[in-house]
């Protein structure tokens, strides 16, 4: 079984990211007379060590290191989110991301610089993206421990919140600066050692273990409250400034690209922190409940954008946890309904049978696959038993179920229901197009329906294309290239998947590439 992967890597990826935590603050007349600063020249340095190049049998093309202000110079005076996508972006593509942790400094950026949103500091640092990219993108991590290193609360804390994946930094020897350029020497030359064939990966691995755990289990049973986004951690600091929290959320929502805006996403949910959304905390502080509307929201965005990125094994941060999350806060909360009363808030069972339909495909063909489609066909159940009739996204998502199953003709009669809906409410042409990419790949596998299927999967593909950075867009071309191949059209397959693909890397909607 294999993971999601990613747009292929560029030919220039490096092969050790070094984190940008790059500067003392204290006991220095400038920072470039940092031992870190120097530490980080000198690695740099490496790039121009052709004996080192050979022995680990990386090609001129590819940088041995990527030091941010020797490797793009300009990069610190780009734009604040122009400068996080990069790092993101680097680091996603290099092999290793080298951790030094140095300094002793206090105070609001003692875990490294604070990314400004509009104009303000966020309460996250370049150094922290970067630390989350890693968790996410599941990169091989030294950490490396500079002599005289002591952190401050915040960045404790930080370390602390991503414990769950991050190696503990306490059981690593502090080393000079020597050292450490040896061990990472060390460490490129065993490149040429590595072998082809990747084991499977940290993400799969959880799925295997986690998901196979649960599949059995029946949906109508309580759900997890101890299984939660980032393991429920909270923070202490004041508590956030919800006006300022809204203008992330309307920050993350400009964006199209599912890698950049979850960065942003993090910066809200970070934002957010201090806030506990934990039942025992909110009865014990009346004014966090204030901030439960706004978790519920950052939480389901999270969701959305990770599930499009291919982010569902993650046990703490991929996409069943943080349903978890916002069904312990629906819990707390009510909403008023069509009639003007007041009722408790729906918990996210749409969600959460999306999510297990998902995780499904990660578990191969077998008992637990099935036994996780029939959890996920129980979540659907409970969702429209909770309304009064179906909307058209819960009969998408039963309709996908039911032909998993293999019931065809039930999963047709959901998707023209949908598409029925949605046309009767003058829907967005993206939500017509998506309805009909769902029917058409009902038909398409349907031997005496297949042309009729690769009709109305190209009128889908037909609308999305007048809406390219839609991830609906790559999802249609991918169904429709398969349609193609069962067709016998290999050809035409093919130029579609290659369409799909270049689709799905504008949008980083790597969910939708090689499945």
């Amino acid at each position: 079984m294999s993971s999601v992967e990613p747009n292929p890597l560029p030919d220039n990826r490096p092969v050790v990211f070094v984190s940008s935590f790059y500067r003392e603050r204290e006991d220095y007349p400038t920072y470039r007379a940092s031992p870190l600063w120097q530490l980080r020249q000198e690695l740099a340095k490496l790039n121009s060590d052709a004996t080192l190049r050979v022995t680990a049998g990386v090609p001129d093309s590819r940088p041995l290191t990527w030091v941010a202000e020797e490797s793009e110079p300009g990069l610190s005076t780009a734009e604040h989110f122009a400068i996080v996508d990069r790092l993101v972006e680097v680091l996603r593509t290099s092999d290793i991301y080298l951790c030094i942790l140095g300094d002793r400094r206090r105070g609001l950026d003692e875990h490294g610089s604070l990314v400004p949103v509009q104009q303000k500091d966020s309460a996250v640092s370049y150094f922290e993206v970067e630390l989350y990219a890693d968790v996410m993108y599941e990169k091989p991590v030294l950490i490396s421990v500079l002599d005289g290193f002591s952190p401050g609360p915040r960045l404790e804390a930080l370390l602390q919140l991503l414990r769950f994946a991050l190696p503990d930094w306490r059981t690593r020897r502090p080393q000079n600066a020597r050292q450490i350029i040896q061990e990472v020497r060390n460490l490129i030359s065993r490149q040429a050692d590595r072998r082809e064939a990747n084991p499977p990966s940290l993400r799969d691995r959880l799925v295997q273990v986690f998901y196979r755990s649960r599949a059995a289990r029946s949906a109508a049973a309580a759900i997890d409250s101890t299984f939660l986004f980032l393991n429920g951690v909270t923070e202490n600091r004041p508590l956030p400034d919800k006006e300022r929290v809204e203008e992330l959320i309307r920050e993350y929502r400009k964006s199209t690209n599912f890698q950049e805006r979850l960065s942003r996403i993090w910066i809200a949910a970070r934002e957010l922190m201090p806030a506990s959304y934990l039942p025992v905390d909110v009865q014990a502080d009346a004014r966090l409940k204030e901030f439960l509307p706004l978790w519920d929201s950052v939480l389901g965005d999270w969701v959305s954008a990770a599930s499009w990125h291919g982010w569902h094994g993650h046990l703490y941060a991929g996409t069943v946890a943080p349903l978890h999350s916002q069904y312990l806060i629906r819990s707390q909360t009510c909403k008023e309904n069509a009639d003007g009363l007041t009722e408790p808030a729906t918990p996210p069972y749409g969600g959460l049978a999306s999510a297990y339909f998902s995780i499904a495909r990660f578990l191969g063909f077998g008992l637990d696959h099935w036994r996780c489609l029939q959890r996920a066909g129980e979540y659907v159940a409970l969702a429209i038993r909770s309304r009064k009739e179906p909307s058209d996204n819960l009969l998408a998502i039963r309709g996908s179920i039911r032909l998993s199953f293999g019931n065809l003709f039930g999963a047709i009669d959901d998707f023209k229901t949908m598409l029925s809906l949605r046309r009767a409410s003058n829907a967005s042409p993206e939500r017509i197009a998506d309805a009909l990419m769902h029917l058409g790949q009902a038909y398409a596998v349907i031997p005496f329906k297949a042309r009729k299927g690769c009709e109305i999967l190209n009128e889908s593909v037909k609308l999305l294309r007048t809406i390219p950075d839609s991830p609906n867009l790559p999802r249609a071309l991918r169904k429709l290239a398969l349609a193609y191949r069962n067709a016998g059209n290999l050809a035409r397959a093919k130029e579609l998947t290659e369409e799909s693909e270049a689709a799905a890397v504008r949008v980083a909607a790597f969910d939708q590439m090689n499945r």
